[in-house]
């Protein structure tokens, strides 16, 4: 019996692992007062990439760009972009 849980649990583990549930936030750079403006690529393969261009002012800024990992969305990386200005 206890073989059994500790299979069923290491399975239920492994499945979250390669399918974990999807995190989608609603935060915005204009929630923090930040300007910004969406833009999109289509890759090869024909998927759509959406993203959010943040400029600035600075004339020696350089580009950075950010790239969350799944399950996440671009929302809760905000933090590091307002670091990064």
């Amino acid at each position: 019996m206890l073989c059994a849980f500790i299979l069923l649990l290491s399975l239920v583990g492994f499945y979250l692992d390669v399918r974990p549930f999807k995190y989608t936030s609603t935060v915005k750079p204009s929630d923090l007062g930040v300007a910004y403006e969406n833009i999109s690529f289509r890759t090869q393969d024909n998927i759509l990439i959406d993203g959010w261009f943040i400029p600035n002012s600075s004339q020696n800024a350089k580009t950075i760009i950010l790239l969350h990992g799944y399950p996440a969305d671009k929302g809760p990386i905000m933090g590091t972009i307002m670091f990064a200005n």
